[in-house]
Parts: C-alpha cells; sequence; structure tokens
C-alpha cells in the first residue's frame, strides 16, 4: 500500500528537497531530506493549530498557510530574512483538503468541503494586498484518495482535474483565467468504467499533457493512461489478472512526458510516447517492508514539471527522494543504440502524429461547425418559409377584407345618389312653389295699389273711408303674413340647400 501525505509538503528548492509538516509540539517544522541520512528538524512557527499548505513563490519566497490555535487563519512569510505573520482573518472556514496555487501575483486557494454530504470543490483568492475574496463554487466532485483533486497552472491559466460527480465517473477539468475573472466549462477528458482509487496529471508545452489513473475489481487491476492533444485523451490499459493495487505519477521534461508506477514490489520508469508506448527506462525492486509515501511537490526547476512524485523508505530511512527518482528517470533513458533509435523514431513520429492529430481535430470542428452553420440554415430556411406563408395568408385576408370594404362603399355610393336625386326633386319643387307664391304677392300688390286709388277716389265718404281703411289693414296683414311664409320657404330653401351641400361633402370625403 501506499500512503497520502496530504497534511504534510514537498518543496523541491535550489535541488533540495524540503519537507513542511506540524509535529508532535503543534510546531510547523521543516527537515531537507537526504537519502541515507536523518535531516535536522527546524521549527518555524508555534501553536499551529493545522497546517494547510505550503507555496513556493516565483521570487523564492515560501509561503505558509495554516490555522493558528486560537483558530485564525495565518498567512506566513518565510525568507532568508526571517519569517512574516499575517492575519486573514480572524476565524477559520470548513475543509476537507486544500491546495494553493500562485497565479497572476494572488495565491489560488482550492479547497473541498462537505455540504449537505456532498463534496464540494471551492475557489478563494489571496490578493497582493492580503485580501481574501468570498468563496466560489465550482462544482461538485467525487472523492478520490486523500487527494480529491489535482490543481496546476499552464502559462495563463488556472487548472483543476477532478472527478465529476455524477452518475458515471468522469475525469476532466475546469479552467480559471484571472484576466476574465472566471472558470470555464468542464472539459471531459475520459469515462471510467470504475471508480478510480489513484491518479496523476501532468501539463505539458504546445497544449499537451498527459493522465493516468488506476482502477480495479474483484478480479483484475488496470492502470490507464495516454497523452492529451487538444483535450483528446488517446488513452491504453495496462491490465493484470490479480487483484492488487498499483499507483502512478507522471512527469514533464524537454517535450518528453515519463511514466512512473508500482507493481508487485517494483517500480517501474518509463518514458510515454505520444502514441501510447510505454518504453522501459529501469525497474526499482524494494522489498515488502519498504514503505512508498506519495506527495503533492512544488519545485523552482525551469526544465522539469510535475505535480506529484514518490519516496521510498527502506527501514525507515530514505531511500529514492524525489529528486533521485527523476534524475534516474531523466538521465537513465537506453543508452544502447536500438533503444535510443527507437526513442529517436518515435519522438519523429510523436511530433507527426501531434500534426496529424491537431489536423484531424480541426477538421472534426471544422466539420462540427458546418454542421451547426448547416442546422442554422435550415432553421433560417423554415423560419422564413413560415413568415411567407404568414405574410400569404395575410395579403389573402387583406384582399379578402378590401374586396368586402369596396362592395360597402359601392352600396353607399348608390344610397348617396339615390338620396341627391331625391333632394334636387325637393328642390325643385320647393322653386315652382317659390314661383306661383312670388306671383300671388305680385298680384295682390297690383291689388293693393288699385285699392289705394279707390280709396282716395273715395275720401270724400269717411264711412266709405273708414271701411275701405279697415279692409286696407285686413289687405296689409295678409300681405305680412304671405310676407313671412315667403321669409319662412326661403328658410327652408336655404336650409336644403346648406344640407346638400353637407350631403355631398361627407359623400366624397
Amino acid at each position: 500500500m501506499i500512503s497520502y501525505k496530504k497534511d504534510e509538503f514537498l518543496i523541491m528548492k535550489n535541488e533540495e528537497l524540503w519537507a513542511f509538516y506540524k509535529n508532535y509540539k503543534n510546531e510547523i517544522c521543516y527537515t531537507i531530506l537526504k537519502e541515507d541520512s536523518s535531516g535536522e528538524e527546524v521549527s518555524l512557527i508555534k501553536d499551529c493549530h493545522k497546517l494547510l499548505s505550503v507555496i513556493l513563490s516565483n521570487n523564492g519566497y515560501i509561503y505558509i498557510l495554516a490555522i493558528s490555535s486560537t483558530k485564525a487563519l495565518m498567512f506566513y512569510t518565510y525568507s532568508d530574512l526571517g519569517i512574516r505573520e499575517n492575519t486573514l482573518l480572524n476565524y477559520s472556514f470548513d475543509m476537507e483538503y486544500i491546495q494553493v496555487i500562485s497565479l497572476n501575483n494572488s495565491l489560488n486557494l482550492i479547497y473541498t468541503r462537505y455540504d449537505n454530504s456532498s463534496l464540494s470543490l471551492y475557489h478563494r483568492i489571496i490578493d497582493s494586498n492580503l485580501y481574501i475574496t468570498a468563496p466560489v463554487l465550482i462544482d461538485r466532485i467525487q472523492k478520490i484518495t486523500d487527494f480529491p483533486f489535482i490543481a496546476t497552472v499552464n502559462s495563463t491559466d488556472l487548472i483543476v482535474l477532478y472527478l465529476k460527480k455524477s452518475q458515471d465517473y468522469y475525469i476532466g477539468y475546469r479552467a480559471f483565467s484571472p484576466t476574465k475573472y472566471a472558470w470555464g466549462s468542464f472539459i471531459t477528458l475520459d469515462k471510467s468504467p470504475l471508480l478510480p482509487y489513484d491518479y496523476s496529471f501532468i501539463l505539458g508545452e504546445n497544449n499537451l499533457s498527459a493522465l493516468s489513473y488506476s482502477i480495479k475489481d474483484n478480479y483484475n487491476s488496470f492502470l490507464r493512461y495516454g497523452i492529451i492533444i487538444d483535450n483528446v485523451f488517446k488513452g491504453k490499459t495496462l491490465k493484470t489478472t490479480e487483484n492488487v493495487n498499483n499507483y502512478s505519477y507522471l512527469i514533464y521534461e524537454k517535450d518528453h512526458f515519463y511514466l512512473t508506477y508500482t507493481f508487485k514490489n517494483k517500480l517501474f520508469l518509463n518514458l510515454l510516447s505520444v502514441g501510447g508506448d510505454l518504453i522501459s527506462i529501469d525497474t526499482i525492486p524494494y522489498s515488502k517492508e519498504s514503505k512508498i509515501e506519495k506527495y503533492i511537490v512544488q519545485s523552482d526547476l525551469d526544465s522539469v514539471s510535475f505535480t506529484s512524485a514518490f519516496i521510498l523508505y527502506e527501514n525507515n530511512k530514505l531511500k529514492y527522494s524525489v529528486l533521485s527518482l527523476i534524475s534516474r528517470v531523466i538521465n537513465n533513458e537506453p543508452k544502447h543504440s536500438a533503444a535510443t533509435k527507437k526513442v529517436d523514431t518515435t519522438l519523429y513520429y510523436e511530433r507527426q502524429l501531434i500534426e496529424k492529430e491537431r489536423l484531424i481535430n480541426k477538421l472534426n470542428l471544422d466539420i462540427s461547425n458546418l454542421k451547426n452553420d448547416i442546422s442554422q440554415l435550415e432553421r433560417t430556411r423554415t423560419t422564413v418559409e413560415s413568415k411567407d406563408n404568414e405574410i400569404r395568408a395575410l395579403k389573402e385576408d387583406s384582399l379578402r377584407k378590401n374586396s368586402s370594404t369596396v362592395q360597402e362603399y359601392e352600396r353607399r355610393l348608390k344610397d348617396k345618389d339615390i338620396l341627391i336625386k331625391n333632394l334636387n326633386s325637393i328642390v325643385s319643387d320647393l322653386q315652382e312653389k317659390l314661383s306661383d307664391k312670388r306671383k300671388v304677392i305680385d298680384s295682390l300688390t297690383l291689388s293693393n295699389k288699385e285699392l289705394f286709388d279707390r280709396i282716395t277716389l273715395l275720401q270724400e265718404n269717411s264711412d266709405t273711408v273708414s271701411k275701405l281703411k279697415l279692409q286696407l289693414l285686413d289687405k296689409e296683414s295678409t300681405i305680412s303674413n304671405l310676407r313671412l311664409e315667403i321669409k319662412t320657404l326661403q328658410n327652408e330653401i336655404e336650409t336644403l340647400k346648406t344640407s346638400r351641400g353637407s350631403i355631398l361633402k361627407k359623400f366624397f370625403e
């Protein structure tokens, strides 16, 4: 079995391996590990409740995140000048496991905690002013061993690999962009048929990375491994018909990936080709009493990168450190000509394979985009046809409505014509009556004149004159009535003319 050191941290600095831990006195200490010897324990911080993380910065400083005995969240900076402490929070927060990654002049806290029995992955940031942000939920995850996730960085982004919580076992990652201050979507790399119990992940250059993980059932054990090209995992599987545990970790160095794994008391050191072939470099046997520890490791090495590694103890003494195992992998490549030729040939075809894989991925992406464009065009065509049918239906309905409206207007026009003819007939009759009245008035005017003449002739006879005056008054009254009647008729004629003009105006409107 292997032991996972989640509460101890390894820092590789100036080709020395520093181990940080909390001792039985609740002190944070470090020891420089050396093979076949015991290092001196150096105490840095007293009264520590829990050591959370140790971070190696680009400037060579060592940052320590811990919870003090008063349960405050503390941040320490250790350098050649000594140690400086800062209080981030006067209280601590719940966490199951934490990794701290330095990126873009900030420290990124990636940690897990249980929310209603579900293991959740969170993110917080400590900026250059030692301000800590509020937690952001990344995802719900499935626990794998004591290292439930692997956090690392490429040139620009923070990458967190984990097993997503679902009915199936999806291994993948999400990336955090400091410039966009946002997490990307989950990228699935592989679907495991069983729950993995150990895994390793490493980023390379040119958008390459590698993944390995272990699974087993009641009868068989499997180690799945391979190179990831543009988020496509080309995995292969080592299978044994024995129910044994095997563990692994990955190294990247100068365009090379290396896979180290355990099996039946042996360490197998291999070069991992892009095509998935394992080229054996060395095999290290160890006894059943030996002890292997797996750590999360940080290093200041520029040419070599790894996220985890093994340490091998025999008889309670360090037999192989991280540095010695890495050196044995990198420096002990096969020297004989056949093996060297195989490695050189493999590297040549690996580069060709990478380009072909990228071309295939690009073509597949282009095909996918074209399919999406075709689907979009089909949806557009369907929409246009639907709109065209709607417009045609609206036009037909509008024509039917317009035809009905025209017929209604024609009917109203005929009614108006009839009304106008009737009004013209009435006006003609009234004009004839007016002419008759004028003739009567002329006749009465003449009779009135004759009466005045008679009155003049009969002035001598007063009785006759009086009677004639009375007759004259009667006649004048009659004339007034007639004139009033004439005026009434004239008003009626004017009213009819006005009504006719209004009707004609409304019609033409």
